[in-house]
């Protein structure tokens, strides 16, 4: 790649013996001059793709009668496609994806009997697609997705041997053609269109296929097929899971959900090589079989709502999920298996709305790797897990239970008489042993136990007593109001805040950078008085403060804690240099936009963090939530593009269509040369402009900004 830039110049059409000319991959721009084409009668190889060429494709290209291969995809080229490329008999590849054409499909192209691949992808054709494509015999590659083709489909494999065919994203109706069913098919994305019919009558069968998306269509039937990749999900699928999938070794990607299936999942225990298993919001029943434990490289297991009943199986203990576990909505019942804690990298795990009874295993606070969880509506009881993720978990993820406690929000402290029968549980299967001995030694060893219980108290109170000094001393301890040491120390070290340690100021106040004479260097935001209502805001976050102090992240400003002392209020953050995000800059502010009052103009701008800082506290308008996922949308962006947005924050928009996400990419890096990274880059970029759109209420939530992205991650 070269970073040529400018015109294409007219005295390259001087070079009439010209058979190759190359220079995809530029920043070249503007409109391809038709008397370019005029002398050049012995060119093969015609490479313009990936540059920012606008306008018409002239359609003196036709002229070009020897072309072999002709690339024009990734620009901006917009209006019809020329019907002069009918003339370009000898062609073998056509790439015109991710342009701005219009128009319906050139008829004309037909006349292209040596075509091998014929990609159109992402740009803005409509029309039906001629049922002549079949009659191109050499037709290996066949991608239309992302327009607004409607009618029936294309019968492709009459003659061809079509290996890759994609059509998703589009507005085709009707059933699948019977001609579609080419054996030589390998890959097929055909959802998100309006198709229907039964699949175990209309498909037919491809020995080679292993990868098939239909999802989100009308189709209905039984299926079975030899794949690695099976996506139908959104469909109305009736009937049972064929016993043969049980046979399909090679199947990695199984996902059937939203369908009408019925019945019970089939032995698929032989699937070794099956990582995701989604047969969720089906009508399947009876007990989750535990055959699944053998699927040794599931990674993750979905199956929500539906009818299952009995038991989890403790074969499940046997997996390596590192995804997600999803058993909710069903009728499970009895207690749930602390087998299940050897998910130590499982990330989510929801098990609401059934009929599980017993306690949560406290073995489950040793799931380090969880993000989500939800025991919600069922029957259980005792102590919740004692560490720190449950501990920050949502009261939602307890609610609707029979009697949990423990230290969580919403949820009562747990009795010593719940601890003891917790701990009875976990010891009912160790044997007791009565030993017997005689009056004296029972006083003797009585006696001694009661001497060293006195010794231990008062070792306990002692360190007890040191701690709290130790604490109170500690600058950075977890929401001190009366931290009476903490404040003198910082109050020392600014100087009583003097001018020359302030780094940084805004609506809500400054920024100081603190040394203390015990610890390392802070950043002190110190905020202005707030009257008595905002005060009362201020008290109902001390939890959010809490949870801010336990997230460490490296790119994530050390947040410390609040501290309250005399007329001063301030945030106690770790100070970060000033650097760019190729140096490893840390993000401040991260989460704590709601400390501050919403409907005020109370905002800060922090030293460090300019040019990641949402626009609405640049400008001091109001501090709201959406500032972080402002924040993470720049971050991306720098990401993907190589460098900071800088001035491109204020004009892009979240309506980008693919010419428009080629600009922003790193033009360092290849341009994905398959439609599904494309696709999958192209989401990204779209999401994290989103994000940074200037109205804040414009913006989406941080939660479905994850969805999206994982969804599109999925969905390709």
């Amino acid at each position: 790649m070269n970073y040529l830039s400018g015109f294409l110049p007219l005295s390259l059409a001087n070079l009439t013996q010209i058979s190759l000319l190359y220079v995809g991959n530029n920043l070249i721009s503007g409109e391809l001059d038709p008397r370019l084409f005029s002398n050049w009668n012995r060119l093969r190889f015609l490479e313009l793709h990936n540059n920012n060429f606008t306008g018409m494709i002239p359609s003196e290209i036709g002229l070009l009668v020897n072309l072999v291969e002709l690339a024009l995809s990734s620009n901006h080229f917009h209006v019809l496609i020329p019907s002069s490329f009918g003339n370009l008999t000898e062609l073998t590849m056509l790439f015109l994806h991710q342009n701005e054409c219009s128009g319906t499909f050139p008829h004309s192209l037909l006349n292209c009997n040596l075509l091998v691949e014929l990609l159109l992808f992402t740009n803005r054709l409509s029309g039906f697609v001629p049922q002549g494509l079949a009659n191109l015999t050499s037709l290996r590659e066949l991608h239309l997705s992302e327009n607004n083709f409607s009618g029936p489909l294309p019968q492709v494999c009459q003659g061809a041997k079509v290996q890759l065919f994609t059509a998703a994203f589009n507005n085709f109706t009707g059933p699948i053609p019977k001609k579609l069913a080419c054996t030589s098919l390998v890959r097929v994305r055909l959802h998100n269109n309006q198709l229907s019919g039964s699949l175990d009558r209309d498909f037919g069968v491809y020995p080679n296929l292993n990868y098939c998306k239909l999802s989100h269509n009308r189709l209905e039937g039984l299926l079975s097929r030899n794949l690695e990749q099976l996506k139908v999900a959104g469909n109305m699928i009736k009937g049972e899971i064929p016993e043969e999938f049980g046979k399909l070794n090679r199947l990695a990607v199984l996902d059937l959900s939203s369908n009408q299936l019925v019945g019970k999942i089939p032995k698929i225990g032989k699937l070794s090589s099956l990582e995701d298993l989604d047969l969720s919001e089906n009508k399947l029943n009876g007990q989750i079989p535990g055959q699944l434990g053998e699927c040794s490289k599931l990674h993750n297991l979905c199956l929500r709502k539906s009818y299952f009943n009995g038991s989890i199986p403790f074969q499940l203990g046997y997996l390596t999920l590192q995804g997600s576990l999803d058993l909710s909505q069903n009728l499970l019942t009895q207690q749930i298996l602390p087998e299940l804690a050897k998910f130590t990298m499982l990330e989510h795990l929801n098990v609401s709305h059934n009929m599980l009874s017993g306690s949560i295993p406290s073995l489950f606070g040793t799931m380090t790797g969880l993000t989500s969880i939800d025991f919600s509506y069922n029957d259980l009881e005792g102590p919740v897990p004692d560490s720190g993720f449950f501990h920050r978990a949502s009261p939602a993820a307890f609610s609707n239970n029979k009697n949990l406690c423990g230290e969580v929000l919403g949820l009562k402290p747990c009795s010593n008489t719940s601890v003891e029968k917790e701990t009875r549980k976990k010891n009912h299967n160790v044997p007791i042993i009565i030993v017997s001995a005689s009056l004296s030694w029972l006083i003797l060893s009585l006696a001694l136990f009661i001497l060293y219980a006195l010794s231990r108290r008062a070792k306990r109170s002692r360190e007890s007593k040191e701690a709290m000094v130790s604490e109170a001393r500690n600058p950075l301890s977890v929401v001190n109001y009366d931290g009476k040491i903490v404040y003198e120390d910082i109050i020392e070290a600014t100087e009583s805040f003097d001018e020359k340690y302030c780094i940084g100021s805004g609506g809500s106040g400054r920024v100081y950078k603190a040394k203390l004479t015990l610890g390392p260097i802070l950043a002190i935001k110190k905020l202005l008085c707030l009257d008595g209502e905002q005060m009362e805001k201020l008290r109902s976050f001390t939890n959010e403060i809490r949870a801010l102090t336990e997230i460490s992240h490296k790119n994530i400003v050390k947040f410390y804690g609040f501290c309250c002392h005399g007329p001063h209020k301030f945030l106690v953050y770790d100070y970060i240099e000033r650097g760019s995000l190729a140096d490893e800059a840390c993000i401040s502010d991260f989460g704590t936009a709601k400390i501050l009052n919403p409907d005020s103009s109370n905002v800060t701008v922090l030293a460090g963090t300019l040019g990641y800082v949402a626009p609405e506290l640049a400008y001091t308008v109001s501090a709201m939530e959406k500032c972080d996922v402002y924040s993470f949308g720049v971050v991306a962006l720098e990401v993907m593009m190589g460098k900071h947005p800088a001035e491109l924050v204020s004009v892009l928009n979240s309506c980008l269509d693919q010419k428009d996400v080629q600009l922003v990419l790193d033009p360092r890096i290849r341009t994905p040369a398959d439609e599904e990274t494309a696709l999958e880059v192209a989401s990204i970029v779209r999401h994290a402009v989103s994000c940074i759109c200037v109205e804040p209420k414009s913006r989406p939530t941080m939660r479905w900004v994850s969805q999206a992205l994982s969804e599109a991650r999925t969905n390709v």
